[in-house]
C-alpha cells in the first residue's frame, strides 16, 4: 500500500513538472520537497526528474526579475555551466551504480552531454566511456537510457571528427 502511495506521489510531481505554468517553481519544488523523500522514489524516475530540473537550474539562478515572464522580453538566458554541471554531478552521486545502473547511466550520459555542450571534450569522453562500461553489462535497459547514451555518443563523434 505504501509503495503505491509513493508511486502516486511521483506521478503527481511529474505531472506538476510537465505543466508549463510550473516552470518558475520547478527548481524550488525539487530542492525543497522532492529531495526530502527522493530515496523512496524509483531511481530511474528520480533521474528523469533531476534531468528536467537541471535544464532550469541555471535559469532559476540567473533570473533577472521576480516575474519569469518578464525575462522573455530580455532574451534567452545564458546557462551557467558550473551550476548546471554541479547539479548533475550531485544527482549522479546520489544515484549510485550499484543501486540503479540504468538510472546512473542516464544521469552520466546527460552529464557527458552537458560537458560536451560546454566544450569539455575530454570530460565528455570519460563519462561516455564510463556509461558504456555499465550499459554493456546490462541485460534490459529502458529506451530512454539507451537513447541518452547514443545521442551523446553521436554528438561527441560529430564534434570530434566532423567538427560540427
Amino acid at each position: 500500500m505504501l509503495c503505491r502511495l509513493w508511486h502516486q506521489l511521483t506521478q503527481k510531481v511529474d505531472e506538476f513538472f510537465d505543466h508549463p505554468l510550473a516552470n518558475p517553481y520547478r527548481v524550488d519544488v525539487y530542492t525543497r520537497f522532492v529531495r526530502d523523500f527522493e530515496e523512496r522514489l524509483n531511481p530511474l524516475r528520480l533521474a528523469e526528474m533531476g534531468i528536467k530540473i537541471s535544464q532550469d537550474i541555471d535559469s532559476a539562478s540567473l533570473s533577472l526579475s521576480p516575474n519569469p515572464s518578464a525575462d522573455s522580453f530580455i532574451g534567452p538566458r545564458v546557462p551557467d555551466p558550473a551550476q548546471h554541471l554541479e547539479f548533475l554531478t550531485d544527482l549522479l552521486s546520489r544515484i549510485t551504480r550499484d543501486k540503479s545502473p540504468d538510472a546512473h547511466v542516464l544521469v552520466l550520459s546527460t552529464l557527458a552531454h552537458a560537458k560536451l555542450l560546454f566544450g569539455d571534450l575530454e570530460g565528455s569522453k570519460t563519462d561516455i566511456d564510463a556509461a558504456w562500461k555499465i550499459l554493456d553489462n546490462l541485460d534490459a535497459v529502458d529506451n530512454s537510457v539507451n537513447g541518452a547514451y547514443y545521442r551523446v555518443a553521436a554528438d561527441y563523434y560529430k564534434v570530434r571528427f566532423v567538427g560540427v
